[in-house]
């Protein structure tokens, strides 16, 4: 592994060339991985520079992924996490606590579950205040599904017609889901990201910018 520096900030990266047409970058727990056409050394390095931000901010999700918890966040309030080792899952929530019982190997798996829980919870106490807005522009509500996703908070289906919401919204603030969803919506009618839909976003909810741009610093973990 070699390491890239830039900004005070280190990566580690490794560089296969190979009978490519193309080069691939994937991050992974340990560095940058790159595999690329052979004689594209400076052209690699110019990428690495050019996208040095978003690849170390991969690496550094990858890093953070692979530490054990001691605590989460739901609906931006901190809560410390107590684990009792158990033969069956449950968990409750007391103060700011959360008891965790289980298998001690299973407790990413068992956060899933408790994001899924929060973020389910959650949508059912926005949803008329969404689903009002939507009846004002014309739009019916679609499907909801829940899905921890690794690198976007939402996404609209055109083909299914439903809309998929990254169960780590569970951490944040409510507004952050409402926006999600809003932005989802809008592409019900709007399928790019144009003028238009940026238009129509603000119709539904008008202060979405201050959310729009907080959540691009949120790094899903």
């Amino acid at each position: 592994m070699k390491i890239y520096e830039k900004n005070q900030k280190s990566l580690p990266y490794q560089v296969i060339f190979k009978k490519n047409k193309n080069a691939y970058f994937r991050v992974k727990p340990d560095g940058l991985y790159v595999t690329a056409p052979k004689n594209s050394a400076d052209a690699v390095l110019k990428v690495i520079d050019d996208r040095f931000d978003v690849f170390y901010e991969a690496y550094k999700r990858t890093l953070e992924r692979l530490k054990p918890k001691n605590e989460i966040y739901l609906s931006g309030v901190k809560y410390d996490i107590v684990f009792i080792v158990h033969s069956t899952f449950h968990y409750e929530v007391k103060d700011n606590t959360i008891n965790i019982y289980g298998n001690r190997d299973k407790l990413n798996l068992y956060i899933k579950k408790i994001y899924l829980d929060h973020v389910t919870s959650m949508t059912a106490s926005i949803l008329d205040e969404v689903n009002e807005t939507l009846k004002k522009h014309g739009l019916k509500p679609r499907p909801i599904k829940f899905k921890y996703l690794k690198s976007k908070f939402g996404s609209y289906h055109r083909f299914n017609d439903e809309v998929t919401l990254n169960t780590f919204l569970a951490t944040l603030d409510s507004n952050y889901l409402k926006y999600v969803l809003y932005h989802e919506y809008a592409h019900v009618v709007h399928f790019n990201h144009s003028k238009a839909f940026y238009d129509f976003l603000e119709k539904l909810m008008p202060n979405y910018k201050v959310y729009h741009k907080s959540l691009k610093k949120i790094a899903i973990i």
